[in-house]
C-alpha cells in the first residue's frame, strides 16, 4: 500500500544507541506473550532482570551544563529498579531516581507525560491492569518530583474511592500539566476515564468517560486558549464488524467545564479501522496533529475546526510520537525496525529522516517518543523490544 514516505526524499542520519549500565538484556521473551499474566512474567527471571521500555523521553535544559533527558521506564521490578531515569547530557552519565515510597509493585511504568516545570517533574505511572490483580494493584499515580530537593514532595492515586471514584487498579496513560492553571489532565486504561487534578485544591474531578479500544489518545494537548484536547471512542454493539470511523477527536473548556465533541470529524481511514487507535497528539500553529497505529496522520484547527486527512505517513505503521520544535511538528513513523523521522512543514509538507539504525542489525523495533535536545538532534526513546532490552537513541539530522 502506498505512503506519504514510499513517495519521498530521505535525508541520512547519524545514529547512537545508548544503552542503561544497570540493564542485563540476556533474555529469551516468550513467543506467545500476550498470553502471560503479569504474575506469570515476573516468574520469568531472565525478563524481569533484562526488559526493559524506554516509553518517555523529556529533554531539560535547566539540568547541567548541556542540560539532560529525563527517561521514563517500563521495568518489572519497579521497587528495585527505578521508572525514572536522568541522563546528562554533559558527563553522558545515568543517574537512578529515587521514588521510594512513590511507587509500589505494580507501577510498572510512566508511560506519557513527563511535566517539567523550572523546579520539578510532574508525571503519572502506569499500574498492571490484569482483572485478577485488580483488588491488589492501588491504580496509578500522580507524582511530584522537586529537582533540587531530590525527592518526591507529593504522590496521591486520583482514581479510589478516596476522591469519589469507585474505581481500583486502573493505570494512567498519559498526563498534561497546565502549569498556568496547575491543574493536569488525564487519561486511564484499561477503564478509559479523562480526569482533572487540581493541585491548589488537591482535589480530583471525574470529567467523562472516552470508551472504545484506545479511543483515548496516548497524550493531551492544550491549546492557546487553555482547552484540552483528546479523542474518544466510539463502540456499539449492533454490528459484527468493527466500526468504520472509531477514534473521534474532543476538546475540554475548563473555564466553562464544557466539551465539544466532533462527531462529524473521522480520524484514520475507512480500511484501517481494525488499528486505527490513537498513537499521538501534538497542538503547533493552532493545528492539532493526530496520528494513529495505522500510520495515519490527520490535522483539526482549533479554532475553525476545519479537518486535514493528510495521509498514510508509512506503510508499516504507527505514529507513536509527535513533538513541536521550531514552529514544525516532527514526528516518528513505522514499526519493526523500519523506522523514521519525519517533519511536518506549516503547508503541510513532508520530509523524512532515517532509517534509524546503527548498522544493519542493530535498529529500534520503534520509537515510542520524542525530544528535541538542540544541535539538529533528537533522543527518542524504543520501546516493546521482545529480542532484547529496549535503548534510547540519539538521532543527529544532517539537514533540518
Amino acid at each position: 500500500m502506498t505512503s506519504i514516505l514510499n513517495n519521498s526524499p530521505i535525508h541520512s542520519v547519524s545514529t547512537q544507541a545508548i544503552t542503561l549500565p544497570d540493564i542485563d538484556s540476556q533474555f529469551e521473551w516468550p513467543t506467545f506473550p500476550n498470553s502471560m499474566t503479569y504474575r506469570d512474567l515476573l516468574n520469568r527471571d531472565d525478563i524481569v532482570k533484562g526488559w526493559v521500555s524506554f516509553d518517555v523521553v523529556a529533554f531539560d535544559p535547566n539540568e547541567g551544563k548541556m542540560g539532560c533527558v529525563w527517561a521514563g521506564l517500563n521495568v518489572l521490578n519497579p521497587t528495585e529498579r527505578s521508572i525514572l531515569r536522568k541522563y546528562d547530557l554533559h558527563t553522558k552519565t545515568w543517574d537512578s531516581i529515587d521514588l521510594t515510597g512513590a511507587i509500589e509493585t505494580f507501577d510498572l511504568k510512566i508511560h506519557k507525560g513527563i511535566n517539567i516545570t523550572k523546579t520539578e517533574l510532574i508525571f503519572s505511572t502506569a499500574s498492571f491492569e490484569d482483572p485478577i490483580d485488580q483488588f491488589n494493584a492501588p491504580g496509578g499515580k500522580i507524582i511530584v518530583y522537586d529537582k533540587k530537593l531530590k525527592r518526591v514532595t507529593n504522590s496521591l492515586i486520583p482514581l479510589s474511592p478516596k476522591y469519589g471514584f469507585p474505581l481500583s487498579g486502573m493505570y494512567i496513560q498519559s498526563l498534561r500539566y497546565d502549569e498556568s492553571t496547575q491543574k493536569a489532565y488525564g487519561g486511564t486504561y484499561p477503564m478509559e476515564v479523562f480526569f482533572e487534578w487540581d493541585r491548589q485544591t488537591n482535589k480530583v474531578n471525574y470529567l467523562a468517560h472516552l470508551t472504545g479500544k484506545l479511543g483515548q489518545p496516548h497524550n493531551f494537548d492544550i491549546d492557546k486558549d487553555g482547552n484540552v484536547w483528546g479523542t474518544y471512542g466510539i463502540g456499539n454493539g449492533w454490528s459484527y464488524f468493527e466500526n468504520s470511523h472509531p477514534v473521534r477527536p474532543f476538546s475540554y473548556n475548563p473555564k466553562k467545564n464544557s466539551f465539544n465533541w466532533f462527531e462529524n470529524i473521522h480520524l484514520g481511514r475507512e480500511h484501517l479501522a481494525q488499528n486505527s487507535a490513537s498513537d499521538s497528539l501534538v497542538i503547533c500553529n493552532d493545528w492539532v496533529y493526530f496520528g494513529d497505529k495505522s500510520g495515519n496522520l490527520n490535522r483539526v484547527h482549533a479554532d475553525t475546526n476545519g479537518n486535514q486527512y493528510l495521509g498514510r505517513v508509512t506503510s508499516t505503521g504507527r505514529v507513536p510520537a509527535l513533538t513541536v520544535h521550531d514552529n514544525c511538528v516532527w514526528g516518528t513513523c513505522g514499526d519493526f525496525g523500519e523506522i523514521y523521522i519525519f517533519k511536518i512543514k506549516s503547508g503541510g509538507d513532508f520530509e523524512f529522516f532515517g532509517p534509524i539504525q546503527v548498522r544493519d542489525e542493530l535498529r529500534p523495533e520503534r520509537l515510542h517518543e520524542l525530544t528535541y535536545i538542540g544541535n539538529n538532534t533528537f533522543m527518542a526513546g524504543e520501546n516493546d523490544n521482545h529480542k532484547r532490552s529496549s535503548y534510547m537513541w540519539e538521532i543527529k539530522l544532517k539537514k533540518m
